[in-house]
């Protein structure tokens, strides 16, 4: 199955949801829906990655991309990965430590609340 992404509206922030399979023939969604966001004021994104097959580095490059551009911003890109294999790949490449990863969206979505309230005190 080739990528599929959808963007769905949270009141905390929206969520990217990738199912399928991201590689250099399909990154593209995932790097269109990315940017709209981002370009569109959103500093806090959830890419919810439950559903997906497989990624390469293509769609790795995208993910990093859109987490530098909204580091950059103060914001942070909050990742769902249920997958032990996909997960042992964020692992390998050394991106857990560079990027968010939550089992469940509620987490996410509770650590980009948190990451927002950090970036614009009260």
């Amino acid at each position: 199955m080739d990528a599929e992404v959808k963007v769905l509206a949270d009141r905390r922030a929206p969520i990217v949801h990738v199912a399928g399979k991201v590689d250099l023939s399909s990154a593209a969604l995932l790097h269109r829906a990315l940017v709209d966001l981002i370009g569109g004021g959103s500093h806090q994104i959830v890419v919810d990655m439950a559903h997906l097959d497989f990624i390469d580095s293509t769609g790795l490059g995208v993910l990093v991309g859109a987490c530098k551009r909204l580091r950059a911003e103060g914001g942070s890109l909050q990742l769902v990965v249920t997958s032990s294999r996909l997960l042992d790949l964020f692992r390998i490449t050394g991106l857990t430590t560079a990027m968010s990863i939550h089992a469940t969206v509620d987490a996410a979505l509770a650590a980009a609340v948190t990451a927002s309230e950090a970036s614009h005190p009260s």
